[in-house]
């Protein structure tokens, strides 16, 4: 979702994904981007202000991708059949984020960052 200058005011539930803030030129500072890991939250549009309120939001210039696939890795290999059902729910949620942690670090270093 973006959110442009002038727009209907909007509050939306954020979910776990990548988070992108796109700066404009403005005067005589540069605009430029910055990537998100962020994990739960809002975000509000109002008056020509953007408010994001995360749980969590991790810089994608600290994401190692290294220890973002160990992390997959571990979860991906751990056996949820014998576990009761809200054990298996926990560690699918949390191997699901953590897929969008590594996705989120590899598309960092594939726009040439790091």
């Amino acid at each position: 979702m973006g959110f442009l200058p002038s727009r209907a005011p909007i509050v939306a539930q954020l979910g776990t994904g990548e988070l992108r803030l796109d700066f404009p030129d403005s005067g005589s500072a540069k605009g430029g981007s910055r990537a998100f890991f962020v994990d739960d939250g809002f975000v509000q549009m109002v008056n020509n202000e953007l408010t994001i309120l995360a749980v969590t939001a991790i810089p994608a210039e600290s994401l190692s991708e290294t220890d973002a696939q160990a992390e997959y890795a571990e979860l991906s290999a751990r056996n949820v059949e014998s576990l009761p059902q809200t054990e298996k729910d926990r560690i699918r949620d949390r191997r699901q984020k953590a897929s969008v942690k590594l996705r989120t670090a590899r598309t960092f270093k594939a726009r040439g960052a790091i």
